[in-house]
């Protein structure tokens, strides 16, 4: 177990070109996040529920998020769940009782742009830690990338789920 002399977090706040309907659902509705960051997104919008993320293709078994739970949820506003790394990472950073903590605040500062604040709580202080922490350091640019291509359904408005 980490005690809190060796916790490290990473901070990110990034400003997208894009509604905060569009980035809010960028980060909640399945079918979206899948097209951004993982091919396959199973995500239940309430505390407790699910937020996995599927990095292989029809692999539920390696490269994913599996059991990671969403713990704080305001519409809109604020989303936060636990989270698992890579394969690479697993023997430090997949430890059931031990996850890391992501947090993401968003906010509308005029039309059509909005804040984004990321915080990745959890990592330890310590040698073997280093290379996970770099490894988590870019995905905001991936989001910011996509949404301001603004083609495709992701800088659509939400779509409905599809079960």
């Amino acid at each position: 177990m980490k005690n809190d002399t060796e916790i490290v977090q990473i901070k990110k706040d990034l400003h997208v070109e894009s509604s905060i309907d569009i980035v809010w659902n960028a980060w909640m509705n399945n079918n979206i996040v899948s097209q951004w960051f993982a091919p396959t997104a199973i995500i239940d919008p309430c505390i407790g529920g699910k937020y996995e993320l599927y990095f292989i293709p029809g692999n539920l078994k390696q490269m994913n998020t599996k059991g990671c739970k969403i713990i704080d949820l305001v519409e809109r506003q604020k989303l936060m769940f636990t989270w698992k790394a890579p394969d690479s990472f697993a023997e430090i950073m997949n430890v059931e009782d031990n996850l890391t903590i992501i947090e993401i605040t968003l906010e509308e500062n005029e039309t059509n742009l909005t804040k984004i604040n990321l915080i990745h709580s959890g990592y330890s202080k310590t040698e073997d830690w280093n290379e996970a922490l770099y490894w988590h350091d870019n995905v905001l640019s991936s989001l910011k990338s996509e949404l301001e291509k603004r083609n495709g359904n992701l800088c659509c408005e939400p779509l409905e789920e599809k079960n």
